[in-house]
């Protein structure tokens, strides 16, 4: 008895330790942080990352319904079906394969959101990295007419950046308006902000999309053998046999 109330109060003091030991973010820091994020998140080539899925999506369901339509038609010439019913089931494949390509569409895009992913890892970083009085600064410049300015613009030259062919830069009053930047928040502020955004959230996005991708094939597997596009495929079976 006497052993287990030592370990029950050394698990307690462990936990008090850890309670108390944990920062809490004050409301008025959450807030200018919240007010941060929503100034700064389009600097991140949002749309970017949402036009190669879409790509990306587009030509493997185009692909996979090529082959699906190749494979039920040559399985539909082997079968024993007579010549008029071939031809009644093989009119009925192109709306088939028009649904289940739909289906892996939207099974292949679930999931995945840059935007969200970004949004909270720039509150995660800008509230372990900057003081409340840090974040009024950066506030100040990106609640600006300028500092909007200067947002999009850099989410113009980075998205260009990753699209290749000819990249983009800044314009002459653009970069004049990005020498304010320093001047407002200070210099240490400003490659700390640099710093977070191009190596921490970009590596969280990163992580995300690997985690992403593996969800997403472990979905679509799921759904081929137990879910929503096996049962699509045993409906379309019975029904022309």
């Amino acid at each position: 008895m006497l052993k287990k109330l030592l370990v029950i109060s050394l698990i307690i003091v462990g936990l008090g330790q850890f309670t108390f030991g944990q920062k809490t973010v004050s409301p008025a820091k959450k807030k200018l942080v919240t007010q941060l994020v929503a100034n700064t998140t389009e600097m991140f080539p949002i749309q970017v990352f949402d036009d190669f899925l879409k790509s990306a999506v587009e030509k493997a369901t185009a692909e996979q319904g090529k082959e699906m339509l190749d494979n039920l038609t040559k399985s539909i010439e082997a079968s024993n079906l007579s010549d008029e019913r071939k031809s009644e089931v093989k009119a009925k494949i192109p709306a088939f394969v028009g649904r289940m390509t739909e289906l892996s569409r939207t099974l292949l895009s679930k999931g995945f959101d840059v935007r969200s992913w970004t949004a909270k890892s720039l509150e995660k970083n800008c509230q372990q990295q900057f003081t409340v009085v840090q974040l009024q600064k950066l506030n100040k410049f990106f609640g600006s007419a300028d500092g909007k300015s200067s947002v999009t613009a850099f989410g113009r030259v980075t998205a260009s950046g990753i699209r290749g062919g000819e990249k983009d830069s800044f314009t002459v009053e653009e970069a004049k308006i990005l020498e304010q930047f320093p001047v407002i928040v200070g210099e240490s502020v400003m490659n700390k902000f640099f710093d977070i955004i191009v190596k921490n959230v970009m590596d969280d996005i990163t992580k995300s999309v690997e985690i992403w991708g593996g969800n997403m094939l472990k979905n679509l597997e799921a759904e081929a053998e137990t879910g929503l596009l096996k049962k699509e495929i045993n409906k379309f079976i019975a029904e022309n046999q």
